[in-house]
């Protein structure tokens, strides 16, 4: 029951892998799981919800929280980590169960566990990273609001990678890349997740030596979690591409509403 037989597979169980590698262990996990659910539901309400309440109630809530933090059952923790309140993460198949329950759903979701060539492709395609939902920033700089209603453009710095030189000159020279009027090369959010999806060891660098605003906040979470630690931190950054994730939605079903004449 516990440990899946993964030579006994289906024809559209080797189709489904060419597409999700991991795609054997998430079906049967799911059967499995469901299961969990159906027959222990008390067992998981005593051990791990209690206890997920108990450690929430030694803190106030964050006003806002990423959608996924949610959905990975993460537990708010009494205490900051670089910059915002920590989340620790559970890593227990019962709490995977929801989060997978969700994108079985929603085909976009299933998507963001796809091989890495069918995932980017789609993503670009939608315009958003699936497992976050957050749009693409397809802009060189950004428009920040300052506490007292004041608009500020920044720049939306380049890597660190991109950064080096022959790499820059040859990123700016394909049109990938830019230098803002201060001096600062520049780089799109879309260009940028796009090239460290082909070169995962450019992800890992920019996340683990960042000298970008939004991966410095989150640098310490990152070593945590390239050590197998899984603690999480709700940086302002975070918070903000959360709420550019819910605008998104929302000007999404405007738009949807105004061309079915509402």
């Amino acid at each position: 029951m516990w440990h899946f037989n993964y030579r006994d597979i289906t024809d559209f169980d080797r189709m489904a892998k060419r597409v999700m590698p991991f795609w054997t262990f998430y079906s049967r996990n799911m059967a499995l799981q469901g299961q969990v659910w159906t027959k222990y539901p008390q067992r998981l309400n005593r051990s791990y919800f209690n206890a997920k309440r108990n450690i929430e109630e030694s803190s106030d809530p964050d006003s806002i929280v990423p959608s996924y933090f949610g959905e990975g059952g993460m537990i708010r923790l009494p205490f900051n980590l670089g910059g915002g309140t920590a989340y620790g993460a559970a890593d227990l198949p019962s709490l995977r169960f929801l989060e997978d329950l969700d994108k079985a759903s929603n085909p976009s979701r299933i998507l963001a566990d796809a091989g890495p060539i069918p995932k980017l492709a789609a993503e670009l395609l939608a315009g958003k990273k699936l497992y976050t939902d957050q749009p693409f920033m397809d802009r060189m700089s950004r428009t920040e609001r300052t506490p007292w209603g004041a608009e500020v453009r920044t720049p939306n710095e380049s890597p660190g990678w991109a950064q080096i030189p022959g790499v820059r000159q040859l990123l700016e020279a394909a049109g990938l890349a830019d230098t803002y009027e201060d001096g600062t090369p520049v780089m799109t959010d879309r260009t940028q997740y796009t090239v460290e999806n082909l070169v995962p060891l450019l992800s890992r660098s920019s996340k683990l030596i960042p000298n970008q605003e939004f991966q410095q906040e989150r640098q310490l979470a990152n070593i945590l979690s390239f050590l197998g630690i899984g603690v999480r931190s709700n940086t302002q950054g975070a918070q903000d591409a959360e709420l550019r994730r819910r605008q998104a939605i929302e000007a999404a079903l405007a738009e949807k509403e105004k061309d079915l004449g509402r």
